[in-house]
């Protein structure tokens, strides 16, 4: 997390590049969220990181890690740092500046985590520590 000033002409990055709202808390089981993410394997798969790929569904725990939240995705790997979003139009949802949302998670794992399958990317949420970082980053 970084603190920017507003440029010289007040303008400040949230005005230029946009941003989105950051929930702090565990997503239900069930909510239904989108995930977006840049993954590469050269495993004969697809994916070559070039371009965003888009999963949706409802949130699930981690089989054996419920802390973790996880939307089927059957995604390579490479996919780590995906945004997952709440309240998201697909359509726009990659794209911070019009994009819709509330950031639920970021992809950490999925068939690697204990007991996961591939077919999910699981996400951990921000957490308390984060909105304590965040509100502090605010104030300044």
């Amino acid at each position: 997390m970084a603190v920017a000033h507003p440029a010289s002409d007040g303008r400040t990055v949230t005005n230029v590049v946009g941003s989105r709202r950051a929930a702090f808390t565990q997503p239900r089981k069930g909510q239904f969220t989108d995930a977006f993410g840049y993954p590469h394997a050269n495993f004969g798969t697809p994916f070559k990181g070039a371009r965003t790929v888009h999963c949706a569904g409802p949130v699930r725990s981690g089989p054996e890690t419920p802390l973790l939240r996880g939307t089927r995705c059957d995604r390579a790997h490479g996919a780590s740092g995906g945004r997952h979003f709440a309240g998201c139009d697909p359509a726009t949802g990659s794209d911070p500046a019009t994009g819709t949302g509330t950031l639920t998670g970021v992809t950490t794992a999925g068939k690697d985590l204990p007991g996961g399958e591939s077919a999910y990317a699981y996400a951990t949420w921000p957490g308390t520590g984060a909105e304590r970082l965040y509100r502090r980053a605010q104030a300044d």
